[in-house]
């Protein structure tokens, strides 16, 4: 063989081993880095020379899936791939992005779900398709560009097209609240329509039971108010409705197209305007005096022509006014003569008094009503409370029932108006426009407190 020739004599005659020298050639010359050329040993062998396991060899990179070459001790070099599977790189584990692993060649995978996979949010609408992974690790939301309509296709003034806000939000796309719309009228029951900010065009109709129009009320016209729909209703009472048409010489009025029509008239007796006269005593008021001053009935609505009895002048009209009324009671005021007497027609049973006054800042407090049916006679009295207010302030019409008395009225009575507890001497009172007439629960008609034709109440026998 190469290595191991054919023995030789020596020269002195013996037979020598003829082995080739260490290191020459023979068997496989590959020479590689885990198997070199064999080589004689130099003792008749032919040595393979692979290198040890372990020996570096071939690509020393070494990552997590491709370690270094080395070599297997048969003189082969190992790659030393990770096995397929081995976890490496990117550890990230989501929809679209699973966990980096080992290919078992070497190489390692992103493991990036493929484009169009489901992942994330599955909603499905106008605005906002399912989320769908993008193929690089990414899950996209996939909203519809803005702009795009959707949801209510309504297109009106307070309401424009639905349509989404690039964010997968369909927006209303209200118009502001305020922004004027439909009917642009604006009256005392329906301002002018303006969006309410959700989508709706509002008619902004004032409150029910609002004031409006005629604010001014009458026995058969209540004030104006709202109807909650933008209209201002009139308030008339109906025809044939009940009412007070102020004048005491009526017992019995009805509305009729929202006035109030007198439809018995009483036989009205002992009028007094103070034009003409017409007391019989001058009140004895002590240090003071009793006199003709500015009628009442120029001084205010509550006290005017529809208060004034049928004959009566104007605001030139005369009342009577006395001064130094008396501090005391109502009996003080009595025995000092501090009222203004009056004789009533012959006849009139029951009684019935009425009366427009004014008190001065000071004057009377109370005032009383005293009645004789005879010169003479006892009186017999009615207390009436009078309440306190500004210089002259002109009170409502007085009426006075004095059935309760139960006056036996044969010719004539004497009516005494006494005003009593004045706040201080020399305050001063007015009366005007005095009627003494008949009425009550015997004169055939509803009137008063009555509840039908002279009964019930607090006045008349009940009604049976």
């Amino acid at each position: 063989s190469i290595c191991n020739l054919q023995d030789i004599c020596s020269a002195t005659g013996e037979c020598v081993i003829n082995f080739a020298p260490p290191g020459t050639v023979c068997g496989n010359p590959a020479n590689t880095n885990c198997d070199r050329a064999d080589s004689c040993d130099g003792t008749g062998t032919c040595s393979a020379n692979i290198s040890v396991v372990g020996t570096t060899c071939g690509d020393s990179d070494n990552t997590t899936c491709d370690g270094a070459d080395s070599c297997n001790g048969a003189g082969m070099c190992l790659q030393n791939f990770a096995s397929g599977g081995t976890s490496c790189g990117n550890t990230t584990n989501e929809d679209c992005n699973a966990p980096d692993s080992c290919s078992g060649t070497g190489t390692c995978l992103a493991n990036l779900s493929a484009a169009g996979t489901s992942c994330g949010d599955a909603t499905n609408d106008d605005c906002d398709t399912p989320d769908t992974c993008n193929a690089i690790g990414d899950c996209n939301d996939n909203f519809i560009a803005i702009g795009t309509a959707c949801g209510d296709s309504t297109n009106d003034q307070c309401d424009l097209l639905d349509t989404c806000n690039g964010m997968g939000t369909c927006n209303d796309n209200f118009i502001p609240a305020g922004t004027a719309c439909g009917d642009g009228t604006s009256g005392d029951c329906d301002l002018a329509d303006s969006c309410n900010g959700a989508g709706d065009c509002a008619d902004n109709f004032i409150a029910i039971n609002t004031s409006c129009g005629d604010a001014v009320p009458s026995p058969c016209d209540a004030a104006d108010t709202c109807d909650s729909t933008g209209t201002c209703l009139d308030n008339v009472f109906s025809n044939g409705t009940n009412c007070d048409d102020g004048n005491a010489c009526t017992s019995v009025s009805s509305c009729l197209i929202g006035v109030c029509e007198a439809t018995t008239v009483l036989a009205c007796e002992a009028l007094w305007c103070f034009d003409n006269g017409g007391f019989t005593t001058v009140p004895n008021v002590g240090t003071g005096s009793a006199n003709y001053g500015a009628g009442l009935g120029a001084l205010g609505s509550n006290v005017g022509n529809t208060l004034r009895p049928t004959g009566c002048p104007g605001g030139a009209s005369n009342a009577m006014s006395a001064t130094n009324w008396t501090q005391g009671s109502f009996a003080s005021a009595l025995s000092t003569s501090d009222c203004y007497v009056f004789e009533a027609a012959t006849g009139l049973d029951p009684l019935v008094l009425s009366f427009d006054n004014q008190r001065g800042a000071n004057g009377p407090t109370q005032w009383g009503v005293a009645v004789q049916t005879e010169p003479g006679a006892v009186l017999q009295t009615v207390t009436i409370n009078q309440a306190t207010g500004p210089a002259f302030a002109s009170s409502p019409m007085r009426i006075v029932s004095l059935e309760s008395l139960e006056l036996d009225v044969q010719n004539a009575a004497v009516i005494h108006i006494c005003g009593y507890g004045a706040i201080s001497a020399g305050s001063d009172w007015r009366v005007d426009n005095v009627r003494i007439f008949s009425g009550g629960c015997s004169d055939g008609v509803e009137n008063g407190n009555e509840t039908d034709p002279d009964c019930g109440g607090p006045d008349c026998a009940p009604c049976t």
